[in-house]
Formats: structure tokens, C-alpha cells, sequence
């Protein structure tokens, strides 16, 4: 039996996923199984994997039609066949050590059931944007969830769970997505506790097409159901409907890329890393040069603050 069984699910992993593979094949922790669900890809994914898994026994991978993330998610978790049970997806990067971090934590207290972590945020060229610091404390992750507005206190991506927290909280369910992860997270924590370690370990990666653009508004919506719910089970007060619903200028938005590109360049030049900056604010400048937003980070990333 290995220590850890990694979940990734796949689809249309492209040109992000040999580099997702790579950082957990070389982490410092190698007693690990990685599991991985093509789930219907109509790209290159699938050769990829089977290129990545002939060259190395710890892979074990199938291919089926698409039926979605959790429904992925939860098929993974039946093939599992660690102790210790680690999510990744095919677009963002694990830190080295991260695993090794990881457990050491969840070995270190019985009580916790699940560790994630401060993440890095990086663009589609593995940029660094910014260093996301999450909430760490079992009671501020609870508090941040449950406050709806901010979404979920665990980065999915760079979570660990003990095997049995998924035996006393169940399993990732269909009716939250795309927040399953914020509902699987309160569960979680009516069983245990959880926590952020508060060092980067994994770098996440932000893009137009991902599920935080593309279904905002079902997102938000699925987070006050988890949340509701767990207000519920714990007897405290009813969720005001007002968090319900997105703010009126996000309802239904679709963000413009330069408006992206200048809210980026933005990230990456108050986090330090003023070479990011200039890059996407010169992009920025190329692709809208009548855009005074797109000028103004510009200038600021030229001067270097």
C-alpha cells in the first residue's frame, strides 16, 4: 500500500497537463499512486498520459466519455487505495515538498482531516502573479466559508485528506457543483478539523476559461446552498437570501481579456514581481491601445511600482 493516492481528473488537459504530471511525480515524498480519469478529452490529453505512464509504475489511469467533475472525482476516490488521499488538477503545479509538508501536518494530529494550503497564482506562461494567503485556523477556514462571499477557505487543488474523512463526511456531491469542494469541506469540518499551511505549495493557475469566469453565478449560488446547509446542521441562524445572488455589476459577467490582463498585471506588480507585470500590461496595451486602464498599469509596471 502506498502513503498517498493522488486524484487528477482530466479533461482537455492541453498543454498544462506533462507539467502537472511532472511536479507530483518528483515530489521529495515519492511513495505515492497517481490516479487519473481521462474524462472524455477531445485533445491530446490522453496520449499525454499514456507517455507519462509508461515511463513511470506509479500512474495508474483509464479513459471514458465525459461524465463530468464529480462524478470523476468520486470514481477516483473508489480506486483509491491509500491512507492519505491528495487532490490535483491538470492545469496548476504541486511544490516539491508539498506532499512531505503535508502529511507531516496530518500525522502530527490525529484530529486533523484534511490540510491545504497557501497557493501561488500564475498565469498560462506559469507567470507568478501573486501569493494567495487563505485563511489557516480550523475556525477561520469555517468562518471564510461559511460567510459565502468569499467562497471556499481550502484551495481544492492543494488539499490532503485522511482516507476516512470521506467515510464520516461522504463523498463529493453532483447538486454543489462547481462548489463541491466548499460543501465537501464543511462536511469535513463537523467531523474534524481542517487547516491551511501557511506557505505556498501549490502554484494555481488563473485563466479565462475557468470555472470562477465561466459560471460565477452558479457558483455562488451552490456555495449559499452549502453554506445554508451547514448552518442547518449546527443550528445557527438562517443565511440572509441576499448572499445568494452575485453582486449586480458580476451577475452574469464575462470578463473582457485586457480587463483581465490589466486586473493580473495589476496582482503581479503589488505582490513584487514587476517583470509579470510589464508583460501583461504590455499585452494589455497591444490587444486595447485605446484603453486608459491598460496605459495607466503599464506606466506604473515601466516605473516599477
Amino acid at each position: 500500500m502506498t502513503r498517498v493516492s493522488v486524484l487528477l481528473p482530466v479533461y482537455n488537459g492541453g498543454s498544462f497537463l506533462r507539467s502537472a504530471i511532472a511536479s507530483i511525480l518528483a515530489q521529495t515524498m515519492a511513495d505515492l499512486e497517481l490516479l487519473i480519469v481521462d474524462d472524455g478529452s477531445t485533445d491530446a490529453s490522453l496520449e499525454t498520459i499514456s507517455q507519462m505512464a509508461a515511463a513511470d509504475r506509479r500512474i495508474r489511469f483509464w479513459s471514458r466519455p465525459n461524465k463530468g467533475l464529480v462524478h470523476t472525482l468520486n470514481e477516483l476516490l473508489e480506486r483509491a487505495t491509500s491512507p492519505f488521499i491528495a487532490r490535483m488538477d491538470a492545469d496548476d503545479l504541486a511544490a516539491p515538498d508539498r506532499f512531505e509538508r503535508q502529511l507531516r501536518e496530518l500525522e502530527s494530529d490525529e484530529q486533523l482531516l484534511a490540510v491545504g494550503s497557501d497557493v501561488y497564482s500564475i498565469d498560462s506562461k506559469g507567470r507568478r502573479l501573486m501569493t494567495i494567503v487563505m485563511p489557516h485556523s480550523h475556525q477561520e477556514i469555517e468562518a471564510y466559508t461559511l460567510s459565502v462571499v468569499h467562497g471556499c477557505g481550502m484551495c481544492h487543488p492543494s488539499m490532503m485528506f485522511r482516507a476516512r474523512a470521506f467515510e464520516l463526511a461522504g463523498r463529493y456531491r453532483e447538486e454543489f457543483w462547481p462548489a463541491e469542494d466548499a460543501d465537501l469541506v464543511l462536511r469535513i469540518g463537523e467531523h474534524g478539523k481542517v487547516a491551511n499551511i501557511p506557505l505556498p505549495l501549490l502554484s494555481y493557475r488563473v485563466h479565462g476559461d475557468s470555472i470562477g469566469h465561466r459560471q460565477a453565478a452558479r457558483q455562488r449560488d451552490a456555495l449559499f446552498r452549502a453554506a445554508a446547509g451547514a448552518a442547518e446542521r449546527r443550528g445557527l441562524a438562517p443565511l440572509p437570501d441576499s448572499l445568494r445572488e452575485l453582486p449586480g455589476d458580476q451577475k452574469d459577467r464575462i470578463e473582457a481579456p485586457v480587463s483581465r490582463d490589466v486586473k493580473w498585471a495589476w496582482w503581479a506588480l503589488n505582490s513584487g514581481n514587476v517583470s509579470t507585470a510589464r508583460a501583461l500590461a504590455f499585452r494589455a496595451v497591444c490587444n486595447a491601445p485605446f484603453t486608459r486602464a491598460a496605459w495607466l498599469v503599464l506606466a506604473c509596471a515601466i516605473r516599477g511600482h
